[in-house]
């Protein structure tokens, strides 16, 4: 379980509630590959596994 989450967007930061943050990703640098790969499985539909295990669990 999440104790605190931050939303990050450009210019600003806000303090939310944990299960305000469950489903969003998690903040991460991508290597060239898997920014390719994420690509790709978004105009397929389907899921990418990496960034589904970066998601926030509640």
């Amino acid at each position: 379980m999440v104790d605190s989450c931050v939303i990050v967007e450009p210019g600003r930061r806000a303090s939310r509630d944990p299960q305000e943050c469950a489903g969003l990703e998690r903040a991460a640098v991508w290597a060239d590959n898997h920014v390719v790969s994420r690509r790709e499985d978004h105009y397929a539909g389907r899921p990418n596994g990496v960034a589904e295990r970066l998601r926030l669990e509640t």
